[in-house]
């Protein structure tokens, strides 16, 4: 019941998320004096910087997950979680050996980047399809995440941030050439997936030793949230607020205030999780 609602909301959410987020670009397209003599030029400020298809962008992330974290919550009591022991059998079953787990991992990385960064003849024809299509893209993962025991951790954390990393590299120091390749290298790859590998590694760990979901979700959520964030920040050739406003300072303010938030919400959930365990290792001792 939970993936059928879950995957209902997210088309819904999807659905209404791409057109809202498009009016907020057409409205500008269509009725720029809107905002420069009209309605609302008391903003023009602060809209005169704006990038609007960065801000579509943005209005159909923030309408999209926000529909998807809402679906979520309302469902949240179809959610398995604070089993006792003997209660009944929640173990996962592993069907893939660690073998053929690791072979999966290698050829979804080594696709994903050849369709992103490969010269190779007849890419676009081959490759290519693996990046376009996201039915094809998801094949492997949903095999490795249903029957394994490392993909969850490995591809949430390496595997997502190796082609975001790859593109950073790419534009500020091939492209913009702002920042020497050698430089960009150790600090838009190296330094990312460095850090992805040993916190995947270590909540693997984690994992085995009974690991609080609620506890994965947090360190997951800041790892990756700032991590993606810094990479952007690069991207938007740092935007700080207190520079010489472009184009992409509005957006650089709006994550800025969003990888706070979704931080303080990461830690302020902390208190819960330990009296949950608490409770939960007193139950384990009765």
């Amino acid at each position: 019941r939970l993936a059928a609602r879950m995957a209902l909301v997210g088309v819904i959410s999807g659905g209404l998320g791409f057109p809202l987020a498009q009016a907020v670009q057409a409205s500008h397209a269509w009725n720029p004096e809107l905002y420069s003599t009209g309605a609302l030029s008391w903003s023009y400020d602060f809209t005169q910087h704006f990038n609007w298809w960065n801000m579509m962008e943005t209005t159909f992330g923030a309408i999209w997950g926000g529909g998807l974290a809402l679906g979520l919550w309302f469902n949240r009591h179809l959610i398995t979680v604070d089993t006792p022991r003997g209660t009944h059998d929640t173990t996962d079953v592993v069907t893939l050996s660690p073998t053929v787990e690791v072979l999966l991992c290698v050829t979804h990385t080594i696709l994903l980047l050849t369709a992103e960064f490969g010269s190779l003849p007849g890419r676009v024809e081959l490759f290519m399809l693996y990046s376009e299509f996201g039915l094809v893209m998801i094949a492997l993962p949903l095999v490795g995440i249903v029957g394994g025991r490392y993909w969850p951790y490995l591809l949430l954390l390496p595997m997502v941030i190796a082609p975001v990393a790859g593109k950073t590299l790419r534009l500020v120091s091939y492209s913009m050439d702002s920042v020497p390749v050698g430089i960009g290298w150790f600090v838009f790859l190296a330094i990312p997936l460095a850090i992805t590998l040993v916190v995947a590694t270590w909540l693997i760990g984690r994992s085995i030793q009974e690991q609080r979901a609620g506890l994965f979700s947090a360190i997951a959520l800041v790892v990756t949230g700032w991590l993606f964030y810094s990479l952007n920040t690069a991207v938007f050739d740092y935007a700080w607020p207190w520079k010489e406003w472009t184009h992409r300072t509005p957006n650089q303010l709006i994550f800025t205030v969003s990888i706070t938030a979704l931080t303080l919400a990461a830690l302020c959930c902390q208190p819960s999780i330990t009296s949950s365990n608490k409770q939960k290792g007193e139950r384990t001792n009765h």
